[in-house]
């Protein structure tokens, strides 16, 4: 897992937000996520992670056995208090 590209400031000091990139077989650990993009020494936030694509994805919504086989990209949020 890692950040495949900032869609803000990473140097914001408020909010954070990437598109992160699991791997194929790899677990998509939100924890995780929020850690890439925030680091693992914050105080109060809140988060919101989305699934935003399935690579190979051929309509529709695939499967959870189907989805941890590709390659997938989240949007990771995350705002400081």
């Amino acid at each position: 897992m890692k950040i495949e590209k900032w869609l803000g400031d990473p140097m914001n000091a408020v909010n954070g937000i990437a598109l992160v990139v699991v791997e194929e077989n790899e677990i998509a650990d939100i924890e995780e996520m929020v850690i890439l993009v925030d680091g693992d020494s914050v105080g109060n936030f809140g988060y919101s992670v989305h699934l935003e694509k399935v690579e190979n994805e051929i309509g529709g919504v695939p499967n959870a056995s189907t989805v941890k086989k590709s390659r997938r990209y989240y949007k990771v949020f995350v705002h400081r208090d």
